[in-house]
């Protein structure tokens, strides 16, 4: 019913070339045998601390996991279940203010759990996407519901054209969104029309 996300690998002719794709994929696990959701080789259980095969260790707790090292220690047990999720700091919201109209929601988001994990812990209940919308909903001037028609899409390249986004934007970055986000060649050809379109007179 749902297509598979396809998993890339380094060698592939068309792997994103840009930096910030590249950790995206490799962050989603989209990348053979690169990032944290990448599957360990033979089903190999791995130690929520030290990171090592437990397969092979008898000492090892596998309901935590844990290897029969680091199974004694207070902190796996303690992180084994997830955190509830904060509030948004004075600090994210300031951020969302500042990017939410021109950086796509779902990157928006996964900066924001970086941050957020890098606080916590890597254990903690990440933020939603519905969190960002009610934060975004939140912000002074902002209109219920979102705003998608031509006009709103001029503003949105306005903004991003006076913070000198626009203008990082070339050819092999469009193209590497394209190939990461499954874009038609309809659809590629429509947002080259419109990012890379010669600015009016």
């Amino acid at each position: 019913m749902f297509d598979t996300p396809r998993i890339f690998r380094r060698s592939d002719p068309d792997f994103p070339t840009t930096p910030a794709i590249q950790r995206r994929l490799i962050d989603a696990g989209r990348v053979e045998g690169e990032g944290p959701l990448a599957s360990p080789p033979n089903g190999a259980r791995r130690c929520r601390l030290c990171g090592c095969n437990i397969n092979g260790d008898h000492e090892a707790d596998r309901t935590i996991p844990a290897c029969g090292s680091c199974k004694s220690r207070p902190d796996p047990r303690a992180s084994a279940g997830p955190q509830s999720t904060r509030a948004f700091t004075d600090a994210e919201r300031s951020l969302i203010s500042k990017v939410h109209g021109y950086m796509p929601r779902m990157q928006l988001l996964g900066i924001l759990n970086d941050r957020l994990r890098s606080d916590l812990g890597p254990d903690v209940q990440p933020y939603t996407i519905e969190q960002i919308h009610a934060g975004i909903a939140a912000l002074p001037g902002s209109k219920p519901g979102g705003q998608h028609g031509w006009g709103s899409l001029r503003k949105l390249l306005a903004q991003a054209q006076r913070a000198g986004m626009l203008d990082r934007i070339n050819d092999q970055i469009i193209n590497d969104f394209a190939v990461v986000f499954s874009l038609s060649p309809k659809h590629l050809m429509r947002l080259k029309d419109v990012l890379l379109a010669p600015a009016e007179d």
